[in-house]
């Protein structure tokens, strides 16, 4: 009966952790979709590497004649506040967490 109990548990466990996305890839702004930046020369791109908690995101702008630039930052999925710098600039507060199988990033400015 142990035997079944931890085989329903383990079984349980797995089914769980596959049951979030797994967003590694490479992402493009798609800018004519966007409200905000329909006539953005700019062109984004995400490359993102997911491993369970652990989320990297390397964020790509390019526009022709400039160089390119980047930024990487580093997320944990848990839920709980985390302060990141921008562009070692500015302090920001960020809670990373699913709701379903939607990955939310909500953000508040912290204090420099």
């Amino acid at each position: 009966m142990l035997k079944i109990a931890l085989l329903t548990v383990a079984l349980a466990f797995l089914a769980d952790a596959q049951s979030t996305p797994n967003f590694t890839g490479t992402w493009i702004q798609d800018n004519s979709k966007s409200s905000e930046r329909k006539n953005l020369t700019f062109r984004y791109s995400n490359e993102v590497v997911h491993r369970g908690q652990d989320l990297t995101v390397i964020t790509i702008a390019a526009e022709v004649g400039r160089p390119v630039s980047t930024s990487t930052q580093h997320f944990i999925v848990d839920g709980k506040p985390h302060q990141i710098r921008v562009r070692d600039e500015v302090s920001v507060n960020v809670v990373v967490n699913w709701e379903g199988h939607e990955l939310v990033f909500s953000t508040e400015l912290g204090s420099n």
